[in-house]
């Protein structure tokens, strides 16, 4: 069984890429992204922090996967911008980028849901927003909005990326980070890979799926870096590592340009 049409472009070359024991994996062959069915449930997120587990101070504290990625992201940031612009990240958890970007000399803010994350973030004299995003309580605007490891849990994600142009300065720039279920983990893993997470996932992307939706929403590519999220020391780590092309996570940075 099949779904009829895409959930995210709305086309109705479908297929199945996975299907699991409890739960499948579609995709569409026009825009190249894929969906959970059965969709998810709603999950909220006031009393949870993913990072708890780690309980990790700061960003040197991370399992190697985690610390890799955030630091990517980072010197990604001190690539292409000076310090004198304004950050938001959406879904900061803890705060570990933002602390990390914040020491760097970056003026800094983040919105978190989680009440725990919060306070964690606060404690690192970090100004974090405890909402959920879009919310009246951002009356900033913003140079470059960060958003890792988050379209994924939003079912109207479209909602949410048109909602970002209120609180974005002419010509922003966002950094978006995502698993790829096209990576070389995934396609060896197959139902076993850690990132389907079918009870909270609702979409799937590869960077170029990723960029179909954002092109429609008025952005233009800057940089992309590949990179890889496996957990445990592999041959499939090492091979990831080596040719980071085939790894199961990219970074997207993406400008967009306010029409008048």
């Amino acid at each position: 069984m099949v779904s009829k049409k895409c959930e995210i472009c709305g086309r109705i070359n479908i297929k199945n890429v996975l299907i699991g024991k409890s739960f499948r994996i579609d995709v569409c062959s026009y825009c190249g992204n894929a969906f959970t069915v059965p969709s998810p449930d709603e999950k909220r997120y006031q009393n949870e922090d993913f990072h708890e587990q780690f309980k990790a101070e700061k960003v040197s504290d991370l399992p190697r996967q985690w610390r890799n990625s955030i630091l990517i992201q980072c010197k990604l940031i001190e690539n292409n911008f000076d310090k004198n612009i304004k950050i938001l990240e959406i879904g900061c958890g803890q705060g570990l980028m933002l602390k990390e970007l914040q020491d760097s000399g970056y003026n800094v803010m983040g919105i978190e849901p989680s009440k725990t994350a919060c306070e964690n973030a606060k404690r690192k004299n970090i100004n974090v927003m405890n909402s959920y995003f879009p919310t009246k309580l951002i009356t900033d605007k913003f140079d470059l909005i960060i958003i890792s490891h988050v379209l994924e849990h939003i079912k109207e994600y479209g909602k949410f990326l048109d909602s970002l142009p209120i609180i974005s300065k002419n010509k922003c720039c966002l950094l978006i980070t995502q698993t790829n279920y096209k990576g070389l983990i995934p396609v060896m893993q197959k139902e076993n890979w850690y990132a389907w997470v079918p009870e909270q996932h609702y979409w799937h992307f590869t960077s170029s799926g990723l960029m179909f939706v954002l092109k429609e929403k008025g952005y233009k590519k800057m940089k992309l870096i590949r990179s890889s999220l496996v957990h445990g020391l592999t041959l499939a780590t090492v091979i990831t590592e080596l040719f980071p092309f085939l790894g199961d996570q990219f970074h997207l940075l993406v400008r967009y340009e306010r029409k008048n």
